[in-house]
């Protein structure tokens, strides 16, 4: 009878112990799984408001871009251009409310992350006249993520790849589609 009670009880602990390391493992997943994951995204912090900037330049590999704001449509600096506004306001709104995966806070060597001379940069002027420096730098060849740095800051962001090509542009990327233009000028009333 003491054996079968001994035996029971061993059982009983052994029931116990499965369970523990059961939970202990499912919880350790989960939590590597959440960090693997990159569910925490960061802000960046200094970039202005979008419907407080009233112009912006690009330099980028294809040239130098300036646009400004008239009314609620973006127009091209350089005239002759035909820019559509609904193609640019979006890429300076993916800008504005970007976020990043990772902050590197103090960083003092800029050139490691290729923001000493930056593929691109994005220049946002307020109505203020505060203007916003975005330096878009080197991509990270193991996570395809791009470094980019704020004005002065010495804080550096890991971001994804939606800011490089949203500016990486050409002017045939944010020219005016000549099918939109013909359609909106065979609807303009005659006088």
């Amino acid at each position: 009878m003491k054996k079968m009670i001994a035996a029971v009880a061993v059982l009983a602990i052994l029931i116990v112990c499965f369970f523990l390391l059961k939970k202990h493992n499912d919880d350790a997943a989960e939590e590597s799984a959440a960090s693997e994951t990159g569910t925490q995204s960061v802000s960046i912090e200094g970039l202005p408001e979008v419907s407080g900037i009233e112009s912006f330049s690009v330099t980028n590999a294809n040239g130098d871009f300036t646009f400004n704001k008239d009314g609620d449509k973006w127009t091209p600096a350089e005239p002759g251009s035909d820019t559509d506004s609904d193609k640019v306001g979006q890429k300076l709104d993916d800008l504005c409310e970007s976020s990043a995966d990772q902050a590197m806070e103090g960083v003092t060597d800029f050139s490691q992350f290729g923001l000493d001379s930056p593929q691109i940069t994005v220049a946002l002027r307020e109505s203020g006249g505060k203007e916003t420096v975005v330096a878009v730098g080197d991509e990270n060849p193991v996570t395809s993520q791009y470094y980019v740095r704020i004005g002065d800051s010495s804080t550096v962001y890991a971001t994804g790849s939606s800011i490089f090509s949203a500016f990486n542009f050409t002017a045939e990327d944010v020219a005016a589609d000549k099918a939109d233009e013909s359609s909106a000028d065979a609807s303009a009333p005659a006088n």
